[in-house]
């Protein structure tokens, strides 16, 4: 999108008269700084290529609109877990900040 800025100063006025801190991410680092892009989405994409095969090896179906939430969340339960974001954070150096 042109990496703009999305702050409008109507956004900056609000936040201020509200006692809001705003933060953002340097322009072109958010790929550093977003612990979920780093780590956590690949190993999502791992559960759920297995979720997925073991459910058509299980009810010898497909993924279908019917059962892709099921099947999403498990793959989710399995990757999305704290100990799996922290260390995305830390792999950034977001946490500890480094």
């Amino acid at each position: 999108d042109g990496h703009a800025l999305h702050l409008t100063l109507d956004f900056i006025k609000y936040s201020h008269a509200h006692n809001i801190v705003t933060l953002c991410y340097p322009p072109h680092a958010t790929h550093v700084f977003q612990g979920l892009n780093v780590a956590v989405f690949g190993v999502l994409k791992t559960f759920w290529t297995e979720e997925c095969h073991r459910w058509e090896k299980e009810t010898g179906g497909i993924v279908n609109k019917d059962s892709f939430l099921l099947i999403f969340g498990r793959a989710y339960q399995h990757a999305f877990t704290k100990s799996t974001i922290l260390l995305a954070f830390q792999k950034t150096g977001v946490i500890p900040f480094d």
